[in-house]
């Protein structure tokens, strides 16, 4: 149940984050795509099963945060996976998603057409905080907006999408679209002292309403079924906007700590390091496992540099090289695998020119 739900969120950070390519020219949607759903798929009137999670959903949808409303809609899918009035939910909300996305991307779309910038540029920003992955918006912001429509920000130290996402527009989930507009992944870390150009906002956008206290009974009910990943992105939501909140704080070391116990007996042992590394110093033993891991880690990796050795010997340096980069990619630190890669590849170039020997 919990790969189920693991795989539920890895497809909702897909939809926040993920950005192809951007096509240099917008070909307006077709319109089934973007239609009111037919009346057997609206949502029904109540769900059968209230839960805080159907009241946070519902309280979301009210408020008008729909992709936080939809995350909700699948935690409790998760826990009712027949329930075929969750499902109709889950499948209106996307299309009333896309629909409202669309709407908005079309008025810019009109408006820029018409020279007003300033409120196309809004337009384009609405589209983006209800679809992060819509990939026209972007092209118009990146690519399209004047120069003059942009602001130019300083990354500063300890500076996350999130955090300047809220200097900038007072909303923390903007930090999805500063993330697309780079083309790098949300959890990404902004390097200090890096200039970013993004677009200006137009009057502030809605927040996301956020009842604090509820959602820290959210998490704990999930901590306590084991969903702790899940229970982790609810808890950094908290933390964006009350970052010194000192529950949500243990309650996320928890969260985190739990997963990486739980990656380590799977021996998912980088993944297992990751989770740990985002617990606070000195949480419970959490400092054991970091060590016990990073040792198995070095261990798994000199493995790797024994293999390419004998590859190597054997003159089969393509497959070589492929055991080196695994033993960087579990310990960046290893002082030979560098350096061997580096003359395998040299070695590889020189045969490369040697022409072979004419037969008579």
């Amino acid at each position: 149940m919990n790969q189920r739900l693991a795989h539920l969120m890895a497809c909702l950070v897909v939809l926040l984050t993920g950005c192809a390519d951007l096509s240099p020219f917008y070909r307006k949607a077709p319109v089934a795509a973007i239609t009111t759903p037919p009346p057997s798929a609206a949502p029904p009137a109540a769900v059968s099963v209230p839960t805080p999670f159907h009241t946070r959903a519902l309280d979301y949808e009210k408020n008008g945060d729909l992709q936080l409303a939809l995350f909700f809609w699948k935690v409790v899918s998760r826990h009712n996976p027949e329930d075929k009035e969750v499902t109709g939910r889950i499948e209106s909300l996307k299309i009333t998603i896309e629909r409202e996305s669309q709407q908005h991307f079309e008025k810019g779309v009109s408006l820029f057409s018409e020279g007003h910038q300033k409120e196309a540029q809004t337009e384009f920003l609405i589209a983006l905080r209800l679809n992060p992955d819509h990939q026209y918006a972007l092209d118009y912001l990146k690519n399209r907006i004047h120069a003059e429509r942009h602001i130019s920000h300083v990354v500063a130290a300890g500076d996350t999408f999130s955090t300047i996402a809220e200097k900038l527009y007072q909303d923390p989930q903007m930090g999805l679209m500063i993330a697309a507009l780079l083309e790098v992944p949300p959890t990404a870390k902004p390097t200090p002292g890096t200039v970013l150009q993004l677009p200006k906002a137009i009057g502030k956008l809605k927040p996301p309403s956020v009842n604090i206290d509820q959602e820290l009974e959210n998490a704990r009910a999930l901590l306590a079924d084991g969903q702790f990943e899940t229970a982790a992105v609810l808890l950094e939501k908290v933390l964006q906007q009350q970052p010194t909140n000192r529950a949500a704080r243990r309650l996320v070391d928890q969260a985190h700590y739990g997963n990486g116990k739980r990656l380590h007996l799977e021996q998912r042992y980088r993944d297992a390091l990751q989770a740990f590394e985002k617990v606070s110093p000195g949480f419970q033993d959490t400092d054991v496992f970091v060590a016990v891991i990073r040792q198995q880690l070095e261990k798994d990796a000199e493995t790797h540099y024994r293999r390419g050795v004998n590859h190597f010997v054997n003159e089969d340096l393509a497959k070589a090289i492929e055991e080196w980069e695994q033993t960087l990619a579990l310990n960046p630190e290893h002082q030979k695998a560098a350096q061997d890669i580096e003359n395998a590849r040299e070695l590889l170039k020189k045969l490369g020119k040697v022409e072979p020997p004419t037969v008579d």
